[in-house]
């Protein structure tokens, strides 16, 4: 064998054991990416796995009714089961929700209510889940609607609770200190009352934090939005405009790929305008906690 061959096969052999040992060490990195490279935020929820949520929302609501103050306390408390059922050839997850519980208190100058939400109760719908959190729901509009009555919303479908859970997450690896933007639309339907949700979400990763044991990505978001939207409450037509602004402080397990839990602080600031009857402000203050279940 010649000099020039054998130089050509030492070379050979030692480019493919750099190679290998490249290829070992790229294989031995996460599919979660690490903090100082940026963390790769992706829902992996595995088949035949069962995940049980809470949700709780205190709700103040004031309007000024002819220079009278009129305030409404609503307290809603949601169980819900999400099982993986099948995983597709994008890598959407398929879920199945049931609904578990879900119990609603109005608290206004009527006294207090309970709203009968017996015909919901283990009911289920689809849910496919996109790895960073894409949503489109399957079969929700067979799930019975709620009735608030007709001064309170009137019928409302079970997709109000679940059409912004689950945060959509970045497509591109996060820093600590770096942040992406999700801009979100969708439909509000309140008895005879359209309403359009626009939301522009800054999400930025602010650090890690051990939540129950479990290492977790923690995640500032500040959103801030309109609501409008036309139709009738109890016999009267009216036009609703509204400036949305939250806060929130959210943790995912970036590791297992499950969001843990979440508390919302947001502020609706609206008009109701009546026509001849004159224009209505209301206040809606929500605070929401949301959070995974052992």
């Amino acid at each position: 064998m010649s000099n020039r061959n054998r130089g050509f096969h030492i070379l050979f052999w030692s480019l493919l054991i750099v190679s290998f040992l490249i290829l070992s060490c790229a294989s031995k990195k996460p599919m979660w990416g690490d903090p100082q490279t940026g963390l790769i935020l992706q829902y992996r929820i595995e088949k035949d796995q069962a995940l049980n949520y809470n949700i709780s929302l205190d709700q103040n609501s004031v309007m000024d009714i002819m220079g009278q103050s009129m305030e409404t306390e609503t307290d809603i408390n949601l169980d819900f089961n999400m099982k993986c059922t099948e995983i597709d050839n994008q890598k959407n997850m398929i879920t199945q929700v049931d609904l578990e519980t879900l119990n609603i208190t109005m608290d206004g100058m009527q006294g207090r209510s309970n709203i009968n939400t017996s015909a919901l109760i283990g009911k289920s719908f689809g849910m496919s889940l996109s790895p960073i959190g894409e949503k489109e729901f399957i079969d929700i509009e067979s799930v019975p609607k709620i009735n608030f009555g007709e001064m309170s919303g009137g019928e409302r479908s079970i997709e109000s609770f679940f059409s912004d859970i689950l945060p959509q997450l970045s497509t591109e690896p996060v820093k600590v200190g770096e942040s992406w933007i999700i801009q979100t639309e969708y439909d509000e339907p309140m008895g005879e009352m359209d309403l359009l949700v626009k939301l522009e979400s800054n999400n930025m990763l602010d650090g890690l934090e051990t939540i129950d044991g479990v290492e977790c990505a923690r995640i500032e978001t500040h959103s801030t939005g309109t609501v409008s939207g036309s139709g009738s409450q109890g016999g009267m037509y009216m036009v609703f405009v509204g400036d949305l602004e939250s806060t929130s402080t959210w943790y995912f397990a970036y590791k297992e790929g499950l969001f843990i839990k979440e508390t919302v602080e947001q502020v609706l600031d609206a008009e109701i305008d009546l026509g001849d009857m004159g224009v209505l402000p209301m206040v809606m203050t929500d605070t929401l906690k949301m959070k995974l279940m052992p």
